[in-house]
């Protein structure tokens, strides 16, 4: 089931909370089980961008920390109407991985 199907769904629920997982279930031809992972996770596929909606799965950053302190910083820097660069964001993640004491991190490009 792709991302995009995982967003509808909850979506779905959300619409119409009266709704039973068991028609979920029906609606989608997904297991029980299926429905209700899928639900727990409702606020991750909820906010995925449109880029994001074509893929099968959906991984959690490997250093959730850096990339919400990242993501938080970008919004404010942005509303700045500064311009960003990928060297300027690589270098912020690398600040936000030391100060959280991630030694291993490494920023990448893309």
């Amino acid at each position: 089931m792709s991302t995009n199907k995982h967003q509808e769904l909850c979506q779905k629920k959300i619409d119409n909370l009266s709704i039973s997982n068991i028609e979920l279930t029906r609606q989608y031809n997904v297991k029980p089980n299926t429905v209700s992972d899928i639900l727990k996770r409702k606020s991750e596929y909820l906010f995925i961008s449109s880029s994001e909606l074509k893929r099968k799965r959906f991984k959690q950053p490997m250093y959730k920390e850096i990339d919400d302190a990242v993501g938080i910083w970008m919004s404010q820097f942005l509303a700045a109407n500064q311009i960003l660069r990928g060297d300027i964001l690589q270098k912020k993640a690398k600040q936000f991985a030391d100060r959280f004491e991630f030694a291993e991190f490494i920023a990448f490009a893309g």
